[in-house]
């Protein structure tokens, strides 16, 4: 995600070590980071917030490695709130979940990857 966007990362990518918050003109990446809500939200700490400052967009990715198939789905249940109250908070046009959940022996979802989809809450 950092090289995607041009933040600063390690030339060795299992020796990166993220910050809380990066950020450039375009985007902000936000790692296991508490997202402060009005209102009382259980599930508020993704693993990973991509805010596209341009598109008004953020994504929410989640990251799992058991029971791929049941995992993706509970996944997109989770977050359901958080999409709703980040794009009334922070007056957002899109919140869009992505579960990309891999198995320990590497095997994926059939979302793994996707950009957009079922998951997508539009304001």
């Amino acid at each position: 995600m950092c090289e995607k966007y041009h933040l600063e990362k390690n030339d060795k990518w299992y020796r990166h070590a993220p910050d809380s918050v990066s950020e450039n003109d375009e985007v902000k990446l936000l790692w296991d980071v508490n997202i402060q809500c009005d209102r009382v939200i259980e599930a508020r700490r993704p693993d990973i917030v991509v805010v596209n400052k341009r598109e008004k967009k953020r994504t929410i990715i989640d990251i799992i490695d058991k029971r791929i198939g049941e995992k993706e789905n509970e996944k997109d249940e989770k977050y359901q709130d958080l999409e709703r109250e980040i794009a009334r908070m922070w007056n957002m046009r899109t919140v869009q979940v992505v579960p990309n959940v891999v198995g320990s022996l590497g095997r994926v979802t059939k979302k793994f990857g996707q950009v957009a989809g079922k998951g997508e809450y539009q304001n």
